[in-house]
């Protein structure tokens, strides 16, 4: 599993650009954030005019905040998860493959319970949560498991 993973210099770099786009990304959610600067016309080939009533094209007017900062917590999210440990030996490998597991276990569970529950528009927001979900269950379970390994580590 160490050739698929990055160099552990990207870790801090992952963490901290993922937390900020996370956030930034949740906030302009929650608080309807959309700078006039990133309102321009995007390509948009697969618009059936559900949202607006209208197909205008191939092209449209769009505020890119949203999929600018989705792309930047995605893309460094997986660098924060798949950036080597300092020291990347076997129990690293199989703490680091137990997080991934529950990660998909957490995300399909969830995924089933919200198909069964949740309709309508609102449906949108558990497609929306569903992407980040496998991220942010690896990560906590990566780093409680790692914690819970330095404390017993310490103990003796």
């Amino acid at each position: 599993m160490k050739n698929y993973l990055f160099p552990f210099k990207y870790k801090k770099l992952g963490m901290l650009l993922f937390l900020l786009s996370f956030t930034s990304l949740i906030a302009a959610i929650i608080f309807d954030w959309s700078p006039e600067a990133l309102d321009v016309t995007v390509f948009s080939p697969f618009d059936d005019g559900f949202l607006n009533g209208t197909v205008s094209g191939p092209y449209e007017k769009n505020n890119i905040l949203d999929e600018i900062l989705t792309v930047i917590a995605l893309t460094t999210g997986m660098l924060w998860c798949f950036s080597k440990e300092k020291i990347e030996d076997e129990l690293i490998g199989l703490i680091r493959k137990d997080a991934l597991i529950w990660a998909m276990y957490v995300n399909y569970g969830l995924f089933i319970i919200a198909t069964l529950f949740i309709y309508g528009f609102s449906f949108f927001n558990v497609l929306m949560i569903n992407v980040f979900t496998p991220i942010l269950v690896f990560i906590i379970r990566l780093e409680w498991k790692k914690y819970q390994l330095k404390t017993a580590s310490d103990e003796e």
